[in-house]
């Protein structure tokens, strides 16, 4: 009988340091998920963002008026502006209002993908670069102005 005995009392010993495991794991993944909600809200909520991906204004300039991200891959921004060049082309968009979701996943391979935007007072400008001997006054007038960028290109 007092096997029985000693065999309930350690069953018993298991059981809740194994409910204490569940509970430390749930807690723990509950304060990385609040962290890391937190984390990426002051990121795009203050210049950090801007400051990493402006680090070649002629290739590619972010900027925006406020942002914030309390939903994991969810941003909410307002005033969004992203300008940017290569070789051949100038672009700018503007984008008044915007609700951005993106790939979580991506981003950990140092990816933007948007998966879905919905926005409003959008603005698009694109333009050919040209040498100006080979741009006639006439052609100039008729690009679009890209803030940052000189007229013609």
């Amino acid at each position: 009988m007092a096997d029985v005995r000693s065999s309930k009392r350690s069953g018993d010993r298991g059981a809740p340091s194994s409910r204490r495991f569940w509970i430390v794991l749930v807690f723990a993944a509950i304060s990385i998920a609040v962290v890391s909600c937190i984390g990426i809200h002051v990121v795009v909520s203050t210049r950090l963002l801007r400051k990493w991906v402006n680090t070649d204004p002629e290739t590619l300039l972010l900027d925006y008026d406020t942002a914030s991200s309390w939903m994991p891959g969810e941003i909410r921004v307002r005033g969004l502006r992203v300008r940017g060049s290569d070789p051949n082309v100038q672009w700018f968009f503007r984008m008044e209002k915007a609700t951005i979701s993106v790939s979580l996943f991506d981003l950990l391979h140092k990816q933007f993908h948007a998966t879905r935007v919905r926005a409003e007072g959008l603005v698009f400008r694109l333009r050919e670069k040209q040498k100006k001997s080979e741009t006639s006054s006439a052609h100039a007038a008729r690009l679009p102005p890209i803030p940052g960028f000189s007229d013609p290109p």
